[in-house]
């Protein structure tokens, strides 16, 4: 079974300035990126979060309404409905737009019930990140 923690230890072990993130002028060595995931690790350690017991959710997608459906219009004809709207009634691009920008929020997920003030989790990630 592919394990990805193993395979990027094993990475930043090899060829440690290497390159491995580039997105867009972000340009990171593995050693870089291991030393930001160590430090985020840390971080939420302090926070009593152990390794495997949290989740973050940050969506990244803004075509929410991908849509390709069959829509049977006043006059009877068949229209596909696509995530492009149809002119002059519904824009969808701009709503999905919308949708995203209101409904973007980081969700932090945990194994097991504890209170994690959010300005804490922003913190370790603004620090690390």
């Amino acid at each position: 079974m592919f394990d990805l923690g193993t395979s990027f230890l094993a990475s930043v072990a090899r060829d440690p300035n290497a390159l491995a993130i580039v997105d867009g002028s972000v340009r990171l060595t593995y050693e870089e990126w291991y030393r930001r995931v160590s430090s985020v690790v840390a971080g939420f350690d302090a926070l009593g979060l152990k390794p495997g017991e949290l989740l973050l959710d940050f969506p990244v997608k803004t075509q929410m309404l991908g849509l390709d459906i069959p829509v049977q219009r006043r006059n009877d004809t068949i229209e596909r409905l696509t995530s492009e709207g149809w002119p002059g009634t519904i824009d969808l691009p701009r709503l999905s737009d919308e949708l995203y920008q209101s409904a973007r929020w980081l969700r932090v997920f945990t194994c097991r019930r504890m209170t994690v003030p959010p300005e804490a989790v922003f913190a370790v990630i603004r620090e690390n990140i």
